[in-house]
Parts: C-alpha cells; structure tokens; sequence
C-alpha cells in the first residue's frame, strides 16, 4: 500500500472534505472559485473544527454531472464523506495523519455539466485550468467525476450491500487524454474504488508514481473498478 510519508507534507489534525457549490455558468465557461460550506467527518466528537488551513489545500477536483434527483445527491454526498473518513485509520498508511487536514475534495456543481460526455469535462477543466479557476494543490493530471450511476453505487453500498460486487465508485477522469492516446484497454478514464481515493489514488497521483495511462493495471476487471495503485 503506498504511504502518505513521501509526500512530506508538515503535521497537521483533522480532515476538512469541502464540498463547494459553485456558480452556474455557459458550457465550457469556468465558475470563480467560491466556496460555499464544508461538510467534517465527524472523526473527533470532543473537539472543535479545525481553522482552516492557510497553505494550499491538497485533495481533489471532482464534478457532479446529474442534477434531477437532488435526493440522491444529498444521499451521495453523506455516504461519500464517510466513506472517506473510514480511511482514517493507522492502519491505511503511517502518514496519513500528515496530509488530513488539508486534504479537500471540492465539487463543481454546474448545470450546464448535466450528462455531459468525458471530453465535454476536460474542455470544462482546461478552460478553469486558462483562467487560473484550479486551486493551488488539486492541480493533477486526473479529476473525479460522479454521475448519476456513480451516486447509486455509493449510495447501494453504504445501505447494506454486502454483495462483493457491491463496490462504491466514482469516475477517474485523465485530463490529459488525447485522442492519439486510445489504446485496447484505456479508454482515458476509468471508475476509482471510493475506498482507494486517500490511501492509493491520492499519493499516486501527487508523486507522479504513475500516469494514469499506466494505472490500469490497478483495475480488478472482475469488478470493473480501480482498486489499487
């Protein structure tokens, strides 16, 4: 399992998972970046939140592509941050407590991205990344993407599926795929293991280990989904 030790990050205490709703905007336009509210795992019921951390976040950028069933979002969003918080553990890798309180995954919710296809979302994110819209820390070679499919296996497996196919996933989104790129078996994005996404997917991509082309090799096809790095 890959450490959070190479990453030599400075100690901090909890982990912040801000979910920002930002501005709805023209397809292909970018949104400023205005955060809106902060969902905490509730990791540490006797203390207080955290301030929030004044040198660059670290984490994710991830876009929501459905908008018709805003229950099921709502329902997504709780299960995934404690999905997330169950990752905090010694046991998921000795430098976890370095990284958590900076770690975010921020959420671009946008109408104008309902249904829209993977290449529609790397030309919304080369546009964010042109106006400087990326934050400092989330500015990796892959973003996440949930659609409405992706929320259901969330949502499924945290409501009592102990089936071993039952696995919760979002989208692993390559934003630097290209079209002279398509091999056999990448198809520029693949479905990431929500499990994985602090303790493999997150040191992965910050230390360069791989590029996402080479991370297929992580899929357990049985599954369909990402499960190691």
């Amino acid at each position: 399992m890959t450490q959070f030790t190479d990453l030599s990050i400075s100690p901090t205490e909890g982990l912040r998972i801000t979910l920002h709703n930002l501005p709805s905007s023209p397809p292909c336009q970018n949104p400023g970046y205005v955060p809106s509210r902060t969902l905490r795992p509730h990791l540490h019921p006797s203390s207080k939140p955290s301030t929030p951390p004044t040198s660059p976040a670290l984490g994710f950028l991830a876009l929501r592509t459905f908008y018709s069933n805003p229950s099921l979002w709502s329902q997504f969003q709780q299960h995934f941050t404690d999905l997330l918080s169950s990752q905090l553990t010694p046991s998921n890798g000795t430098g976890i407590p370095s990284v958590v309180n900076e770690f975010q995954i921020i959420w671009i919710e946008d109408p104008s991205l309902e249904e829209a296809s993977m290449e529609d979302i790397r030309v919304y994110v080369s546009n964010m990344k042109e106006r400087g819209s990326v934050p400092q820390g989330m500015d990796w070679s892959m973003v996440l993407v949930a659609d409405e499919a992706a929320a259901v296996s969330v949502v499924e497996a945290l409501k009592g599926q102990k089936s071993k196919k039952a696995v919760p996933w979002v989208i692993g989104l390559d934003v630097d795929y290209g079209e002279g790129e398509e091999e056999e078996v990448y198809e520029g994005f693949f479905k990431v293991a929500v499990q994985t996404l602090l303790t493999e997917l997150f040191p992965v991509l910050a230390t360069q280990m791989m590029a996402p082309s080479e991370m297929v090799a992580g899929i357990d096809w049985e599954l369909g989904v990402w499960i190691w790095g």
